[in-house]
């Protein structure tokens, strides 16, 4: 596990902190250019596939399906998308390991 400069781990808990509050938002415009804000500052080292099913991504993602009347039915993903969050804003981890079906096999 690579630690983090304390630069970057402010930046990776204010991300979380905004991912979790966004879920709270009603107006989509908003979450967009929240999104495309936070998005830039999710390290893109890792390629597209890590970076697009980051737990930031999903929580930012959700809240736009659900005021467009969507719903996210992969529960148990959103749910430890949400804890991964919750995680780092509260100091607990740093690091997030995404391996996707495609590249176990």
């Amino acid at each position: 596990m690579t630690e983090l400069s304390s630069e970057e781990l402010v930046v990776l808990k204010n991300t979380a902190r905004m991912a979790i509050d966004v879920g709270n938002a009603c107006s989509l415009s908003a979450v967009v250019l929240s999104f495309a804000e936070v998005v830039r500052k999710i390290p893109s080292n890792k390629g597209t596939a890590w970076k697009n099913n980051h737990p930031i991504s999903l929580m930012f993602l959700q809240t736009q399906m659900n005021i467009v009347g969507l719903f996210f039915d992969d529960t148990m993903r959103y749910h430890h998308a949400y804890n991964w969050c919750k995680d780092v804003v509260e100091g607990k981890i740093q690091t997030w390991d995404y391996v996707s079906e495609d590249l176990k096999g």
